[in-house]
């Protein structure tokens, strides 16, 4: 596939284009004929909170087709792997598996098993001495501290897929990152595949901007997983600031960290209880004094996250080995965010 991308190259990704176009245009009517895969708003105020209609779940669907056609990294046993990846969060998104608990065991297996056929491509160091030799000593942390990373790359990825463009365009932003690393000559992970990824997310992100179809957790489990396996290897290729790592996978972390905070301590509900209190709900609730089509002011809050973050990530290429640098943007987006969230609180309030 991938000698196939490099003879043809444009026209190739242009067939690769409108191919995932029809693709997601036939996923789409099949899902809305049969009445399966459907986000249905009735299930829970959380959903028609935003939400205006049921809107297939079939985004996740186009990305694992990608995989497939790329063979991932020409590595069919990775394939199967990330497949597995997505297959869990698509039996949620068919109400197969609702305990978040055995979403979680299952993904540890995936992550476990994704480690092992790739001869444990692990993180050995985040620049504090002590905890680099535990890292780089022990093989078992290493282990544990990686599918760690990645445990809260996927379930954080699952808080911002809340509205249109926010979870896609997050994601799209770090990918476009990259592409333009590869043109300061860092290495990143074959172009080709990197390509398209970019491709079957935009082509989605058209269809999202007009609510006809969402990621899903089939989806957002899927594009988390890829994209830490790229930023791993990225990282151990390049030698890069761990922080300029962290930086890129700020948000779906620390909006994990948060929800769960704020649902023990502060709400007293269970950690999986969906809630409309995440940052992109009090956004939307802003733009909604102002606009009152609800698809666009979704689309919109959804803009306003991708475009600061693609800022904050722009500035942060070019000082990609300091860590100094890249921690102060870090705690500059935590606190961007904690200000912007309680301001929309406290507003909301009155």
């Amino acid at each position: 596939m991938n000698f196939l991308l490099n003879y043809f190259g444009f026209a190739a990704y242009l067939i690769v284009a409108i191919s995932s176009l029809f693709v997601l245009f036939v996923l789409n009517s099949l899902s809305k004929d049969k009445k399966i895969l459907l986000d249905k708003i009735s299930y829970s105020k959380h959903k028609s909170y935003i939400n205006t209609e049921n809107v297939p779940l079939t985004g996740g669907m186009l990305l694992i087709l990608s995989v497939i056609l790329l063979a991932y990294f020409d590595n069919p046993q990775n394939t199967l792997i990330v497949s597995l990846m997505f297959l869990i969060g698509f039996m949620s998104d068919v109400q197969i598996i609702n305990s978040t608990k055995k979403r979680f065991i299952l993904q540890i297996f995936v992550i476990i098993l994704f480690l092992i056929n790739n001869d444990f491509v692990l993180i050995d160091q985040i620049r504090l001495k002590f905890v680099d030799n535990l890292l780089q000593k022990n093989e078992l942390i290493s282990i544990i501290f990686t599918s760690f990373c990645l445990l809260i790359l996927i379930n954080g990825s699952n808080f911002i897929d809340g509205t249109n463009l926010q979870c896609s365009g997050y994601y799209l932003s770090i990918l476009i990152t990259l592409l333009f690393l590869s043109f300061e000559n860092f290495f990143v992970t074959d172009l080709s595949q990197i390509n398209i990824i970019l491709i079957s997310l935009f082509v989605f992100i058209i269809f999202n901007f007009f609510n006809k179809s969402f990621l899903g957790d089939g989806g957002t489990y899927l594009i988390s997983f890829l994209i830490g396996i790229i930023l791993i290897e990225f990282f151990l290729r390049n030698s890069v600031s761990p922080y300029f790592i962290a930086l890129l996978l700020w948000y779906p972390a620390f909006e994990n960290l948060f929800s769960i905070i704020r649902r023990i301590f502060l709400t007293k509900k269970d950690i999986d209880e969906p809630d409309n209190l995440h940052l992109h709900h009090l956004i939307y609730l802003k733009f909604s004094k102002k606009i009152k089509n609800k698809i666009l002011k979704n689309n919109i809050t959804g803009l306003t996250i991708f475009i600061f973050n693609l800022i904050i990530f722009k500035i942060s290429t070019y000082y990609i080995f300091d860590s100094l640098i890249q921690i102060s943007l870090i705690l500059f987006s935590i606190s961007i965010y904690c200000f912007v969230y309680l301001k929309l609180k406290n507003n909301n309030k009155k």
